[in-house]
């Protein structure tokens, strides 16, 4: 009897970002949950024990942190984009990546009728997920 492995894919969930934009005149405040799966040739890990292909889940969540450092974060899905490429495109046995990202929301303080400039509340139980 042979063994055949149909399907390879593992990864990290949960990866919670927050990012504080600064800018002169305000700051801007965004946060994520990120999950990412990976598919792809990892059949060395299970036929013979070689873990040398698998990209390490805490690897990911890092990626996902140094990614954010230079990425502007308007949106999830530009930034999910960036994740996707980024590990297909570094990782020759990586066939594809799956990045999700639920968004949650903040608005800022009201201030006198005026937006503040740098202090948030929550804004609600919805999610803006990619």
């Amino acid at each position: 009897m042979s063994i055949r492995l149909a399907k390879q894919s593992y990864g990290k969930s949960s990866v919670r970002l927050t990012k504080v934009t600064r800018f002169d005149d305000r700051h801007e405040l965004k946060e994520f949950s990120v999950d990412v799966a990976l598919e792809g040739d990892f059949s060395e890990s299970y036929l013979v024990g070689d873990n040398a292909r698998v990209v390490a889940t805490d690897t990911m969540k890092n990626t996902v942190y140094a990614l954010a450092v230079d990425h502007p974060l308007v949106d999830g899905e530009s930034f999910a984009l960036d994740l996707a490429a980024h590990f297909v495109t570094r990782n020759a046995q990586v066939s594809s990546a799956t990045i999700n990202i639920a968004e949650t929301m903040w608005k800022r303080i009201d201030q006198g009728g005026a937006p503040h400039r740098h202090s948030f509340v929550s804004g609600g139980a919805e999610k803006r997920i990619c």
